[in-house]
């Protein structure tokens, strides 16, 4: 009752008809049909599915899920034989139990079958914060019920011709679907889930469901983003309109706005939202810092984009990149407009400075853009890494096969100044064979697809496709899903290198590394013995793969057919069989590709870099990478991507949990411990030193002559007792093991492990590119040469690292891939994290259709409902103690003995910051819960909780009376000091209630706010500085305008005094305050005399005075005093 009587959204367990509505658990409803079909003797019939009320547009499969919506009746328990049973009816109309009334045996409902449902009362005003009744229309303006009361009482709303929603009393006319009923009608769920009353996976995924159906893709779960793929275009979610708005908002609670702008209702949740709120809390540091970072204190971002494959999370990324180069470039035309310096011409810049040492070929440095933005540049780097980094999968038709951590750099005023790209685990694998259903890299496409006449002569191609080429065909896929052309984007593609700054020369050498791959790709070979092989120089792509790689055919054949081995310091050629020549090609093929991939994040990161490292005050980072990946079949790229998705999940935990819980506890904060999955134990298995399954790969690629079999039984072996692997006889015989990761079990096949984690760059690969008469191929033989060198250095391993004969270098994949885990691991953990879960509504990569099966297995992966967990009772904000006080000091209240404290002599002491912060805190309280209207999520939202704790508080409280009334004080004074002790402990209690209510705690060290609590506090800052500013503008421009004033009226007088009569000046002079205790006949005698004479201090001007206008006054009329006969 408490808790319906304070959420002001009214959640409410409400009795229809039928009577409470609940979830209940499928195998429930079948275990009870069973049950009674037996007490009744008879097999229970099964109706079929029948639908009531209106049809959705989504399709939805309930029955594979494992939830049913229902209502249990309020009537009296009845009697089956033996069995006791409770009346229910499903009210899912999309389960096969619809309309179906059963009987569930009581002793079966408890609280893993049975969960209470939300539900949301039509008549409530949407508050700012649950906007049940917000959206965005066609033009990207804000959509907003402001009248749900008469709109239920009058029916004002009315659906018109299946395209508009009218309201007669708001003379509002609406284009919708009629899909959008929900959402007009006031009743879509809240924005944020942890709104709700009963939070649990049902609960969850029915939201979600509801906000799919009326394309509200994006929702909060307390600091993290949930964002579902709506796999169709929404270009008015990311209008102009609609991103104004975002940044107006930002710019509201930052305090630097005046609050007037269109769009003042609060706004739903959106990934603008999100890159906002990472813009904002960096430049908050920055401003607390005044533009420079001390010790231990950071302004840097991250922003962990995560997701399966398929769920969005490169999209997203782009995104944010545009969201944060706009503000950027807002910034720089608020600078501009106020006189400022103006923003520098990096991309110019960078250009200029573009040198290229070593055998790299010198390359022009003229453009044909020559104005070109840094903000653009970065914009740019998106379609140039995802042509050459992105592919078609199974799941996804834009997969990111590398990840990427994006550093986003700023200066201290908000100014975009530069950015880096880190890449990790290229897919080269991809580059020889794909899977059924899937593609090779997009530029493989796009250039056969998109170059014309010209191009296609210069490239060897003329009449040739997709289908010809072996890299490009062996799958049967040619084209996209998504409706993206490929010769659409060529074309982007080049746009993008131009504008980016690569020459047009830069750009050809590029394509003609990517069309030799093709042609030579089709290389065939003659078999002369079993051990000897060489090229069919027939084969008329021979000659087209040689001109373009700018080789001889015989230094081809000798690459492709012949092993380099060193032998007593001499140079011995050993031939090669047609399988092994085979295997040559496609380790050059993958060695070449990698190189070329290697250039161009090189290249990216040269235009897009800051210039000067001044200009680099902080950064906000974005990482979208590889997604958790299940194949029919898996490999060692799996299990590396897999692995990559462990250690971020690992970083979830100890950033929402973890670190959280430890914090709270630390620090002395009334707090409910909560449960939380952890897989630190998945992360040993496959990285921990000599027992997990990388280390043993390592050691057995140091073995003379391993073999993928020989590995299998090494970790069947080691790992075979660790309770997150399994191998049964079935997958020992085939070479496989599964491993069960947070996401679910994943099986692997150890075929091609060792060759994989070796990642050789043959030394034959290596002397054919630098025998090329191609400039750019020879920088490629040394870009390759120099990037395995440097994984050298970094990765040491377990040993990893070795030198061969037949090969350069050896390295560890594995083993360069954590150092770079941990690098990244590091570099997020010295940031303040923002995350965004990217989902998946089905696998069939299709719009409006949801599946509830597929969503809650995302949400489990995810850890989503512990999180709303925490986030539904944690304190997102915390300060440290004389942060805190520095910050929002000026809202103390200052007509109170406080402000007198606030004044006193500055102590740096623990007990002294803590004493200040309790006083400002006081003063604060009070401001929050001022306004109940204001507090958008606070004791409404987490009333069942604070009721919690202030019940245990309560409790501890009553037994420290008991305690005090216990002690015996002496008989003197004995009533008084326990009178006194109680009363105090009772006024403490009082405060931290108090407290607890306006979402404020004071710990040991720092002071804890809730998310609304922090937002309302800053709004109630910025005001008050807009306030202050004006103020003091306003004193400043009246003192200027006197100033002026009184030179104007000074001057006057001064050019017109000999034209007044001895009254008027005596009159103007009495008035200006120039003459004291001297009659108008002194006055009078002292003007016509002329044997007086000055005797006093020198003139001085008042220096503000002289400082603004640089005034001259009469010195007769200012010194008045020292006039005598």
């Amino acid at each position: 009752e408490e808790t319906k009587r304070d959420f002001k959204c009214k959640m409410v367990e409400v009795e229809d008809d039928r009577g409470t509505r609940v979830w209940i658990k499928l195998s429930l409803v079948k275990e009870s049909l069973s049950l009674i079909a037996q007490e009744n003797e008879k097999q229970a019939e099964v109706s079929p599915r029948s639908v009531i009320g209106p049809k959705t547009s989504i399709d939805v499969f309930s029955s594979t899920w494992g939830w049913v919506a229902g209502s249990i009746s309020s009537a009296p328990v009845q009697a089956v034989g033996s069995e006791k049973v409770i009346s229910a009816f499903i009210t899912d109309t999309d389960s096969e139990f619809a309309s179906q009334a059963i009987l569930i045996p009581s002793r079966l409902i408890d609280h893993e079958n049975v969960l209470m449902a939300n539900s949301w009362i039509t008549d409530t005003v949407p508050s700012s914060s649950s906007n049940h009744g917000t959206g965005f229309d066609e033009n990207g303006k804000v959509i907003t019920c402001k009248d749900p009361n008469n709109m239920k009482k009058n029916r004002e709303w009315r659906y018109n011709k299946g395209t508009k929603w009218k309201c007669k009393s708001q003379q509002l006319e609406i284009k919708a679907s009629p899909s959008q009923e929900f959402s007009l009608s006031g009743v879509i769920p809240p924005n944020d889930l942890i709104h709700l009353t009963h939070l649990h996976e049902p609960a969850v995924v029915y939201c979600l469901k509801k906000r799919y159906s009326v394309d509200e893709i994006y929702t909060n779960t307390g600091p993290i983003l949930i964002a579902l793929n709506p796999f169709k275009d929404c270009k008015v979610l990311y209008s102009s309109p609609v991103m104004k708005m975002y940044w107006e908002r930002g710019e509201r609670s930052s305090g630097k706005s005046d609050g007037k702008q269109a769009g003042a209702a609060d706004l739903p949740p959106h990934v603008y939202a999100v890159a906002d709120s990472a813009y904002r809390s960096m430049m908050r540091t920055l401003d607390d810092n005044r533009g420079k970072i001390t010790v231990g204190e950071s302004a840097d971002q991250s922003i962990l984009v995560s997701g399966e494959s398929g769920a969005g999370k490169t999209v997203t990324t782009k995104i944010i990149m545009s969201y944060l180069a706009t503000l950027s470039e807002r910034s720089t035309s608020i600078m501009e407009a106020n006189n400022r310096q103006p923003k520098k011409d990096y991309g110019t810049s960078l250009l200029d400075n573009r040198h290229i040492t070593g055998n790299k070929k010198s390359f022009d440095t003229n453009t044909q853009s020559v104005n070109r933005s840094i903000e653009q540049q970065v914009l740019q780097s998106n379609p140039i890494l995802e042509s050459f980094g992105n592919a078609r999968t199974i799941r996804n038709d834009n997969s990111s096969r590398f990840g990427k951590f994006i550093e986003i750099q700023f200066s201290s005023s908000g100014i975009l100044s530069g950015a880096s790209i880190d890449t990790y685990l290229l897919e080269k694998v991809r580059l020889i064979s794909q899977a059924p259903g899937e593609r090779n890299y997009h530029i493989f496409y796009e250039i056969l697809t998109g170059s014309n006449r010209q191009e296609r002569k210069r490239f060897f191609l003329e009449d040739l496709t997709a289908e010809d080429f072996f890299i490009t065909s062996n799958s049967g896929i040619y084209s996209r899903r998504d409706n993206i052309r490929d010769d659409a984007s060529f074309l982007e593609l080049k746009n993008s290198m131009t504008i980016m700054g690569f020459t047009t020369d830069e750009q050809y050498d590029t394509f003609d590394v990517v069309c030799a791959l093709l042609h030579t790709s089709n290389i065939t070979f003659e078999k002369i013995s079993d051990t000897e092989c060489i090229l069919e120089e027939e084969n008329p792509y021979v000659t087209s793969a040689t001109e373009l790689l700018g080789v001889t055919s015989d230094a081809l054949n000798r690459a492709l057919c012949f092993s380099i081995l060193e032998v007593g310091g001499e140079v011995v050629y050993k031939t090669l069989s047609v399988e092994q020549s085979h295997k040559a090609l496609e380790a050059i093929v993958k060695a070449t590709y990698s190189a070329l991939f290697t250039y161009i994040v090189d290249m990216v990161n040269d235009f897009i870099r800051s210039v000067n490292n001044e200009e680099k005050a902080t950064f906000i980072g974005v990482l979208d990478i590889f997604g958790f990946e299940s194949f029919e079949k898996n490999g060692f790229e799996q299990l590396c991507i897999n692995f990559t998705n462990e250690t971020l999940q690992q970083q979830f935990n100890l950033f929402i949990f973890k670190a959280e819980q430890l914090e709270y506890e630390k620090e002395g904060v009334a707090w409910e411990f909560i449960s939380f999955p952890d897989n630190q134990d998945v992360l040993d298995l496959i990285e921990k030193k000599n027992t997990g399954i990388f280390s043993i790969l390592d050691e057995q690629c140091l073995l003379g002559h391993p073999t993928d079999r020989s590995f299998a039984l090494a970790t069947y072996k080691k790992c075979s007792q660790h309770e997150r692997f399994t191998a049964n006889q079935a997958q020992q015989a085939k070479g496989c093991f599964s491993i069960n990761h947070y996401a679910g079990p994943v099986e692997y096949d150890t075929r091609s492990f060792l060759e994989k984690n070796k990642d050789e760059l043959p030394k034959e690969a290596y002397e054919l590119l630098k025998s090329s008469s191609i400039p750019f191929l020879q920088y490629l033989a040394d870009v390759q040469k120099s990037h395995q060198s440097s994984n050298n250095n970094q990765n040491t391993v377990d040993g990893s690292v070795r030198r061969g004969l037949s090969s350069l270098v050896r390295v560890s994949v594995c083993g360069q891939f954590r150092t770079q885990l941990r690098k990244l691991s590091s570099r997020i953990n010295g940031t303040s994290p923002h995350y965004i879960r990217c989902l998946k509504p089905n696998d069939d990569l299709k719009p409006n259709q949801f599946d509830p099966a597929v969503i809650a297995d995302q949400l489990r992966c995810g850890g989503i409902v512990e999180a709303i967990r925490v986030s539904r009772v944690g304190f997102p904000q915390r300060y440290p103690h004389e942060h805190f006080y520095r910050r929002y000091r000026i809202l103390g209240d200052h007509r109170n003995n406080a402000s007198r404290y606030f004044r006193r002599k500055r102590d740096s002491s623990p007990a002294r910051a803590r004493s200040s912060c309790e006083f400002l805190v006081d003063s604060i309280v009070h401001q929050l819960l001022k306004d109940d209207s204001s507090m958008h999520d606070g004791t409404e939202t987490f009333s069942a909780q604070s009721h919690s704790i202030q019940s245990q508080r309560t409790s501890s409280v009553r037994k420290e009376i008991s305690s005090i009334n216990s002690k015996n004080f002496g008989y003197q004074n004995r009533q008084k000091k326990r009178h006194d002790s109680v009363t105090a402990l009772r006024k403490s209690h009082d405060k931290k209630n108090e407290y607890l209510s306006a979402g404020i705690q004071i710990g040991k060290t720092k002071v804890f706010l809730r998310q609304w609590a922090f937002d309302k506090l800053e709004q109630i800052l910025g005001e008050k500085k807009h306030k202050s500013a004006t103020c003091i503008i306003s004193v400043v421009r009246m003192f200027l305008a006197r100033c002026r004033f009184l030179n104007f009226i000074e001057e006057y007088y001064n050019q017109n005094w000999d034209s007044f009569t001895m009254e008027e000046q005596y009159e103007i002079a009495v008035h200006r305050g120039y003459l004291e205790d001297i009659s108008q006949d002194q006055y009078e005698t002292m003007m016509r005399s002329s044997s007086y004479q000055y005797d006093g201090p020198p003139v001085e001007v008042h220096p503000q005075i002289e400082m603004y206008e640089n005034m001259k006054v009469s010195m007769p009329l200012r010194q008045n005093r020292h006039f005598k006969w």
